[in-house]
């Protein structure tokens, strides 16, 4: 079933598809793009068809910004096809540099004198866990990028 779903997307949203599965929790419309490597407007219409296609779900109560999963079985599938792509191959390095990222903004509101900034990015930082401890692990288990996975 799985199969023919995929079958049914373009080639842009199975890209978008192959590549979502990098992630381990969920995620943002900015997470997804900057794995993805694809412009807002056509990220943003990939992950709505995902969602209408049942293929990716929203969050319920994932907090101000909107998030995204994909369940376990639909989730090991694109990661099946995301192995299997050539093509894929950055998607893990884009996610690890993403949260690299997300945790480095992190620790420098955290510095800041804002009580306020400091939550948010520590809330935000919280919400990303699952996808943080994944991006550290393939970073130095699978790069033995020990610089890609400090912050």
């Amino acid at each position: 079933m799985l199969d023919w779903s995929y079958a049914l997307l373009s080639e842009a949203d199975q890209r978008i598809f192959r590549r979502l599965g990098v992630f381990t929790g969920s995620w943002t419309l900015d997470a997804a793009l900057a794995v993805c490597g694809t412009t807002p407007d056509l990220g943003r219409h990939g992950v709505a068809m995902l969602v209408s296609k049942s293929l990716a779900t929203v969050v319920p109560g994932a907090g101000p910004e909107r998030r995204y999963r994909l369940i376990e079985s639909v989730r090991e599938f694109a990661r099946t096809l995301l192995a299997e792509n050539p093509q894929d191959a950055d998607a893990p390095r884009l996610h690890a540099e993403y949260y690299r990222n997300r945790a480095q903004a992190a620790a420098v509101a955290w510095r800041s004198d804002s009580a306020s900034l400091a939550r948010r990015a520590f809330e935000a930082l919280i919400a990303d866990i699952a996808d943080v401890r994944a991006a550290l692990d393939w970073s130095v288990a699978e790069r033995h990028d020990v610089l890609l996975g400090q912050s």
